[in-house]
């Protein structure tokens, strides 16, 4: 039984040992806490053109993406934010960095024979304002008159395709993550223009006159983090590009196979 002083209900001997506790202890506590608020996360999902529905999960301290579709996860986390990509069908990973990370060149050589999807760069966003957006606020970029004018003469002289854009928007939204390396990732993952805000949407109005997502969110909100969301799993077999990752060697083949088929035919 602990006695209690002046009637108070901190035990005597609880109270020593809490006096007794090293400062540095009690920073360690205040550090604690401070990463169990950093354990949530914004839940992401997108989707688009060139890359897919893809899964994202990103706060300061780290970025999981999930693609549904072929089943590619991607993890970066702090302080290194080395990139992994791997796959649980392939049985591979890739590691590399936010910025070499780029699985667009390689599905764009198809995507461009299909549909011509522009490379962000090739889009000029003169104009801009403030816009929110799923309750984030952030950046509209807008082209303007000249740049479409500058595209209908390409078109009428069949330099571009009735697939390219006459006209394109872009919303980055700011504060939502305060580290610079998941956005640098998700910037050149989806190959957005690179305005170091979180890419939210990249819409185009074609020569035909419908509308093309480069990168669509289809909702956004704050939930707790999975568990071990940044953990690459162990026995994977390390291979040199992202596209083995994506599938194995006898797709691969297949693909680039029918892809140089198209190419003579064209």
């Amino acid at each position: 039984m602990y006695k209690y002083a002046h009637n108070n209900f901190w035990p005597v001997k609880v109270l020593s040992a809490v006096l007794a506790l090293p400062v540095s202890a009690l920073i360690f506590n205040a550090a604690a806490e401070g990463r169990e608020k950093d354990s949530d996360v914004w839940f992401i999902k997108q989707t688009g053109v060139l890359m897919g529905p893809y899964d994202v999960y990103v706060n300061n301290s780290g970025i999981r993406l999930e693609n549904a579709k072929n089943h590619v996860i991607v993890v970066a986390a702090a302080p290194t934010w080395q990139v992994t990509a791997f796959n649980y069908d392939t049985k591979t990973k890739w590691a590399g960095t936010v910025t070499t990370y780029r699985p667009t060149a390689g599905t764009r050589k198809f995507m461009t024979i299909a549909s011509d999807v522009p490379t962000s760069s090739a889009i000029k966003f003169p104009l801009s304002k403030p816009f929110e957006q799923f309750g984030l606020k952030g950046t509209k970029y807008y082209t303007d008159g000249r740049w479409s004018g500058e595209q209908k003469i390409l078109f009428d002289k069949k330099l571009i395709s009735r697939q390219y854009p006459s006209s394109a928007s872009y919303f980055g939204a700011q504060d939502v993550v305060k580290a610079r390396e998941p956005i640098t990732l998700l910037e050149s993952m989806f190959d957005t223009p690179r305005m170091g805000l979180l890419p939210i949407d990249f819409q185009y109005r074609k020569m035909t006159g419908s509308l093309e997502y480069v990168l669509k969110t289809v909702s956004i909100r704050k939930q707790p983090a999975p568990p071990n969301w940044l953990i690459v799993p162990k026995g994977l077999r390390v291979v040199n590009s992202v596209e083995e990752v994506n599938m194995d060697s006898t797709g691969r083949q297949g693909m680039d196979q029918w892809l140089d088929n198209i190419d003579v035919h064209r």
